[in-house]
């Protein structure tokens, strides 16, 4: 403590040195701001600036923290965000506390800092090599200043989205630093990226899945997403996209599950996921693939339980889908066994009462006509009966 005390005395000794042996020019008008930057005159910054804004910036921090130049923050606000800037109790004794001043001596102040970290969110590398980004460096001077976490995830949202790589970085310190709006719509504004340029619906998916917390129409568009999906499926009786072009995500989300971090991911992947694996399977292990396409049918049959359709009801798979499902049942329907023809049974019956509201509503969205819809429906029923029958043969009833 007192050798730190001995080094500013020393150093204020220098500083007089120098003002008497080497006087300013006064008609320079940089080292007029200097002078006056060094008489404690807080006015001159932004004379500085035109010069250096790092300089600026740089000269309110630190006058900020030794109390000559006041602030609209405080040292106290910043050390109990986290910003102490590596100094200790014994420094901030020695600079002093700076005043709390929301008048516009303290707000010129700090714009100082809020216009040189906001040059640094426009500049795209501090040091590439390294991979430090100029949004990372900026962010730490503006959130000292009042309300910089405001700015800062105003200033985030601006970036340019260039690439995955960027655009996860952003992700991870926005996570961290608890930027949770911020999160989501940087997310979804990658997510939207995608959908108009790539066919990567993993990475499309990832990204809704990572914005959908704090954004309902990422939700909204995640299972519209995944919802088409599963119609391309059923459109082509096979799935789709076809294996051999599945993009990594996807194919890593669909193989492993249990990797995926976002519940409502995995929820939503479901019915899809089921789906694929009844065309993967249908061929070699019927029995294997009919489990599969009923547990379709049952995510299907929730919305409508007790032939009521519950529009509101979060599924993975939409009940106006059916017809096109139990289609694809029909082709394996004698593989059932008695618990998947119950269940089969039950949506079926769900889906008959729910009457000509939701018919219409799968007309509407399917490739079929009303006439098709009943001779899926009467063809399936049919299907029942014989599986049911050999049952009670067999005595399994």
């Amino acid at each position: 403590m007192h050798r730190k005390k001995r080094q500013l005395a020393q150093l204020s000794a220098v500083m007089d040195i120098i003002a008497e042996e080497i006087p300013p020019n006064p008609t320079d008008r940089l080292e007029t701001a200097i002078c006056g930057v060094l008489a404690n005159d807080p006015l001159y910054i932004a004379e500085l600036e035109k010069y250096s804004s790092l300089v600026a910036a740089t000269i309110v921090e630190i006058g900020g923290w030794a109390g000559w130049i006041k602030r609209e923050t405080t040292p106290k606000d910043n050390i109990a965000n986290g910003n102490n800037m590596g100094l200790d109790e014994d420094d901030f004794a020695i600079l002093g506390m700076g005043a709390v001043d929301n008048t516009a001596e303290g707000k010129l102040a700090e714009d100082a800092i809020r216009r040189w970290g906001s040059r640094l969110f426009g500049t795209e590398w501090i040091d590439e090599d390294a991979e430090v980004e100029g949004w990372e460096i900026g962010i730490g001077p503006i959130a000292r200043t009042k309300d910089g976490r405001r700015l800062n995830a105003k200033l985030l949202e601006q970036i340019p989205l260039t690439s995955t790589r960027r655009v996860e970085k952003l992700l991870t310190h926005t996570t961290e630093a608890k930027y949770h709006s911020t999160h989501s719509a940087i997310a979804f504004n990658w997510a939207n990226h995608l959908i108009s340029t790539t066919d990567n619906h993993g990475e499309i998916l990832h990204f809704l899945s990572l914005a959908a917390a704090k954004n309902d129409e990422a939700r909204r568009l995640l299972h519209d997403t995944v919802t088409t999906l599963l119609q391309r499926s059923l459109l082509s009786s096979s799935a789709y996209p076809p294996d051999e072009i599945l993009d990594p995500r996807l194919q890593l989300l669909l193989s492993s599950p249990t990797e995926c971090k976002s519940e409502l991911l995995r929820f939503e992947l479901s019915g899809y996921a089921a789906l694929r694996t009844f065309y993967t399977l249908r061929s070699s292990a019927p029995e294997t693939a009919v489990k599969a396409l009923t547990a379709v049918i049952k995510s299907a049959g929730e919305p409508i339980d007790g032939g009521v359709w519950d529009k509101e009801w979060e599924s993975p798979v939409e009940p106006t889908v059916l017809p096109q499902v139990l289609k694809e049942l029909l082709s394996c329907v004698d593989a059932l066994g008695i618990r998947e023809a119950m269940d089969v049974a039950k949506v079926l019956t769900d889906f008959e009462a729910c009457g000509d509201g939701l018919r219409k509503a799968c007309i509407d969205q399917g490739d079929g006509d009303s006439k098709e819809v009943e001779k899926i429906v009467r063809s399936v029923r049919e299907g029942l009966c014989k599986v049911f029958a050999r049952a009670w043969k067999r005595g399994g009833c």
